[in-house]
């Protein structure tokens, strides 16, 4: 999504690469990382049982910061480490919230979404 400061995982040779990406416009991606706003330190994923990649990351956010708009998509493929675009299907259209850090809005935590044969499922 134009304008998202990204967090991507993806495997490569039996690992899990995550690359960062400022997401300025609506071209190709390149298979090294671009710089994001927030610095992200401990990048990490792994696979569940399920088959579920989970990914990993402490963001240093700005003092003061209340909330994080954020989105979650599953991609369609990585060839030689760049990553293609997702579909553009509704369901990809509506997977984004926002993550209250501050107030009463943020003493419960949010679901973890629900991806099935790569579809957000409410």
């Amino acid at each position: 999504m134009k304008g998202a400061q990204t967090l991507l995982a993806f495997k490569s040779s039996g690992a899990y690469v995550i690359n960062t990406y400022n997401l300025t416009g609506y071209r190709p991606l390149s298979a090294a990382s671009t710089p994001i706003t927030f610095e992200a330190t401990e990048l990490a994923a792994d696979e569940g049982a399920d088959g579920k990649v989970r990914l990993y990351s402490t963001l240093q956010l700005p003092k003061g910061m209340e909330a994080v708009n954020h989105i979650w998509q599953v991609g369609s493929t990585v060839a030689n480490g760049v990553p293609a675009k997702h579909a553009f299907a509704q369901e990809n259209l509506e997977a984004k919230g926002s993550l209250v850090l501050t107030g009463a809005g943020a003493t419960e935590a949010a679901p973890a979404p629900v991806f099935i044969s790569h579809d957000y499922l409410d």
